[in-house]
């Protein structure tokens, strides 16, 4: 597990957060950058300055913009991780992956780069993983199902996750055959 590699994944196609739609109809692009950052909502700030294609050349000021949020969007996975809120992370860090395609270079003012992007997904992944097999060995199976889907949420080719749910799921098959039996 230590050395695998996850596949190399298409940056996903951003869609808008439903707040930044209905907002974007009502204000300019500054404003809408400006007001959103001093909200720390970072994903929108990072999807409207993607979606003008603003200039993240030095010295402008989307620059600034887009490096805070990157920042503030690693904070807030890392807040999600220690709270245990690996699903969430892990959406987020994929955002994170994507918003850092093609702008290392911002990511690195943020302090953000892919490699450390990719191994937080990694454990999100991996704790996700081991949730499921501490509700396998109870005996929880739709438990442990539930958590492993979890990682699909954002690595949809998790072969470890897929073949662990369907493993569980035949077994649950197999349970409920045997208790039919049984009446």
């Amino acid at each position: 597990e230590k050395g695998r590699t996850l596949p190399a994944q298409a940056p996903r196609e951003e869609k808008a957060p439903p707040s930044a739609e209905s907002e974007s109809k009502k204000l300019s692009f500054d404003e809408q950058v400006s007001r959103y950052f001093e909200k720390r909502r970072y994903a929108d700030v990072v999807y409207l300055i993607n979606r003008e294609k603003a200039s993240l050349e030095e010295g402008k000021p989307y620059r600034r913009y887009y490096a805070e949020s990157l920042a503030g969007m690693k904070a807030e996975a890392v807040s999600l991780i220690a709270q245990g809120e690996y699903e969430k992370a892990g959406k987020l860090l994929l955002n994170l992956k994507a918003a850092l395609a093609g702008k290392e270079d911002v990511g690195k003012e943020a302090g953000v780069t892919a490699q450390e992007v990719e191994e937080s997904i990694d454990l999100c992944a991996r704790k996700l993983m081991e949730g499921g097999l501490a509700e396998y060995r109870e005996g929880n199976l739709g438990l442990a199902i539930q958590k492993w889907k979890k990682i699909l949420t954002f690595l949809p080719d998790h072969r470890e996750a897929k073949r662990a749910i369907e493993l569980a799921t035949v077994q649950m098959k197999n349970l409920k055959k045997l208790e039919e039996e049984k009446e």
